[in-house]
């Protein structure tokens, strides 16, 4: 698929808090496409779950109207997290220009950072049709579901991010990821976390872990692969759990995700599953943004969204 200006019209959706060009980038990126023929309306995002809400208001439009074809996405994980959210189910594709802190969906999909190169791998790229993971959990006594399109974390990597002082990310960018990992590491006290896998053969297993990562693509926080065999395309996700509640445990769990060596360790578990019910009080974050706390159930949302990749992906 060949994206033209005859055949597309396209919103820009850009987070311009994501990085500390991402304000002159999207507008770099608006003027190429629009200089390149295309009709193109920019909308920029002014708070938290805005991404999300505007992502929905263009579905609407587009069912009465039929006038988009297009969304692009300009930000970081959670910028794409959010658009993914409210176009799920739609039909209408949604392409990523990484311009965020961390950009691991960009990662995941090949998207190169540089605007003028993640356009053209846009115009010349093919849609494909992915597999989400939803989480369903309880929000103030209200039930709540969420759509991811990279991982889900409940323990210690939930933690840190729940902790991340905001104002310090936007100064620091990656650093604060570090920052808040120590200090969550300097008072780690553990969670006790009991899950049920339910995996493809129908069978279903229950344990109690101290951290659960779930991967729906390979890659997470950047270049690490703690699900290497996940996929987004693959109606399934792999999980890796830990069980020991230990600092040292937790310190040596680090130290093998950094070094490629996690899936060695005999204390940890390591497969594919179609769901995980999660019960206790641990931390949950989706896509490098916390949501809020277990009790929760995950599961695979089928041909959720249409997303634009590159063609040799």
């Amino acid at each position: 698929m060949i994206i033209t200006p005859q055949d597309t019209k396209i919103t820009l959706i850009g987070n311009p808090f994501a990085g500390k060009w991402a304000e002159d980038n999207i507008k770099m990126a608006y003027d190429i496409l629009k200089d390149k023929g295309f009709q193109i309306q920019l909308k920029t995002t002014q708070y938290k779950g805005h991404a999300e809400e505007m992502a929905k208001e263009i579905v609407m439009l587009n069912s009465k109207d039929g006038i988009n074809n297009l969304v692009i996405s300009a930000g970081g994980d959670g910028t794409y997290n959010e658009v993914a959210n409210g176009l799920v189910n739609s039909g209408i594709p949604m392409a990523i220009l990484p311009m965020g802190t961390t950009s691991v969906l960009a990662i995941e999909l090949k998207i190169p950072n540089n605007i003028n190169d993640a356009i053209e791998s846009i115009l010349n790229g093919a849609v494909i049709e992915i597999n989400t993971g939803i989480v369903e959990f309880f929000r103030d006594g209200k039930e709540m579901r969420r759509h991811f399109l990279l991982m889900a974390g409940v323990g210690y990597d939930a933690e840190t991010v729940r902790c991340i002082n905001s104002s310090y990310k936007k100064t620091v960018g990656k650093l604060a990821y570090i920052y808040s990992g120590i200090e969550v590491f300097l008072k780690h006290r553990g969670h006790i976390i009991n899950a049920t896998i339910h995996k493809e053969n129908g069978i279903s297993k229950a344990c109690t872990c101290s951290n659960i990562i779930i991967g729906k693509g390979a890659h997470y926080g950047g270049h690490f692969r703690v699900t290497p065999d996940a996929s987004l395309i693959e109606p399934s996700f792999y999980y890796f759990l830990t069980y020991d509640n230990s600092r040292l445990a937790l310190l040596k769990y680090v130290y093998g995700i950094v070094s490629h060596r996690h899936l060695g360790f005999r204390d940890i578990e390591y497969g594919k599953a179609d769901s995980i019910s999660l019960d206790g009080d641990a931390p949950i974050q989706i896509d490098g943004d916390y949501i809020g706390n277990i009790p929760a159930k995950i599961r695979i949302g089928q041909k959720a969204l249409r997303i634009v990749v590159r063609k040799d992906l």
